[in-house]
């Protein structure tokens, strides 16, 4: 849905932009230029609105990954220090532990990474599919 409103707010101002030029003897001659401008900026800004909404939540989605990313370290050294303690794990057995947990860690991280792709990705699939199954002529 955002993705269509930045292109058509880009298209609007394209459109705009396009014609003021094409028309640039009458932009002038009427002093239009300011009104133009202003027309421009106001369909750019709608969209600018909308692709600083998106930045700002893959923002937040970057957070959450590094987080569950970093907050895995004293997770994983406090259950490895228990394992020894309790268990009678040995040092090697506790890093590979300690290696299997950072990875899982980093991987839950990367999948909030990319869930703000795993939409636009599925469209793509879609027309991939619907690219290779049709028929030629």
């Amino acid at each position: 849905r955002i993705a269509k409103v930045e292109g058509e707010s880009l298209l609007c101002a394209n459109q705009v932009f396009s014609e003021s030029i094409a028309a640039i003897r009458t932009v002038e001659a009427f002093n239009l230029r300011e009104r133009i401008t202003k027309l421009y900026s106001r369909h750019l800004s709608s969209a600018y609105y909308h692709m600083y909404q998106t930045c700002k939540n893959r923002g937040y989605a970057y957070g959450i990954s590094q987080s569950c990313h970093y907050a895995m370290y004293p997770v994983v050294f406090l259950l490895g220090s228990r394992l020894i303690e309790t268990q009678g794990y040995s040092f090697q057995n506790m890093m590979t532990v300690f290696f299997a947990m950072i990875w899982s860690g980093a991987a839950i991280g990367d999948i909030f990474t990319m869930a703000t792709d795993l939409g636009r990705g599925a469209q793509a699939l879609e027309d991939i599919i619907t690219r290779i199954d049709r028929k030629l002529k």
